[in-house]
């Protein structure tokens, strides 16, 4: 059910501007998780430690999107541009 929510908050986020970032903290928890879990049978773990981690990545991530979707990111500003030409800083150049 969570995985569900983390998709479509992913694709809101990606709609609101976030665009190929927003799929970071998807694949960011998912990864963690992953790597988690394989510690976690290899230390002989139980299965329900693995679950809470998870469940905490989860929860982190959702927040995360969440974030993400409700601030949009903002537009880059084009720099700033001049109709003058360039200026000559030096003041001792031999003029023609």
């Amino acid at each position: 059910m969570l995985l569900i929510l983390e998709i479509g908050l992913t694709i809101a986020a990606w709609r609101r501007g976030w665009k190929s970032r927003a799929l970071l903290p998807l694949a960011i928890a998912v990864g963690v998780g992953f790597m988690a879990g394989i510690f976690i049978g290899i230390a002989g773990g139980s299965t329900g430690e693995a679950l809470v981690i998870c469940t905490l990545l989860d929860v982190v991530c959702i927040g995360v999107l969440t974030g993400m979707v409700v601030k949009p990111r903002q537009a880059e500003k084009p720099l700033p541009t001049t109709d003058q030409p360039l200026q000559n800083v030096e003041s001792s150049s031999p003029k023609y």
